[in-house]
């Protein structure tokens, strides 16, 4: 592999983890913020409620969802080969499954609240099992 390929490497996957100031307060935040909206959107879909009220809370869902992820992706992209990262893009997935097959909303979110719950409150060692190169890029085992 070329230098510039190594550099990339080491960008994207540290050895050390990065961090910054606050970072396990901000992700609690956003995270509770995330819980929130979804919620909201869930609910809404559950009860009814006209698209245009539903869209806010699909944006703020998906903003929250985004900001989650890139904390996580700041740190290390390793996160993505992690267990708790394949459930965070298959979360991604159904989401887009709902824009073609709207008809399906209702499961599709119960389906990524169960899956995004079960993610989250796996035992640590699972839930940041390297499922792709394990060995070759370190995961961020750190809480939060």
């Amino acid at each position: 592999m070329g230098r510039r390929a190594d550099k990339l490497i080491d960008i994207l996957f540290p050895a050390v983890p990065r961090d910054f100031p606050l970072r396990r307060n901000l992700k609690t935040l956003t995270r509770a913020i995330h819980i929130l909206t979804s919620g909201t959107l869930l609910g809404g879909h559950i009860f009814g409620l006209p698209e245009t009220e539903l869209i806010p809370w699909l944006y703020a869902t998906i903003a929250s969802g985004v900001a989650l992820l890139g904390m996580d992706l700041h740190a290390s992209a390793s996160v993505l080969l992690e267990v708790r990262g394949i459930a965070i893009l298959v979360k991604l997935l159904l989401m887009v499954c709902i824009g073609f097959w709207f008809e399906a909303a209702i499961p599709l979110l119960c389906l990524i609240v169960i899956i995004g719950v079960y993610a989250s409150h796996m035992p640590k060692f699972i839930r940041h099992r390297m499922l792709f190169f394990s060995g070759r890029f370190q995961p961020d085992r750190r809480g939060g």
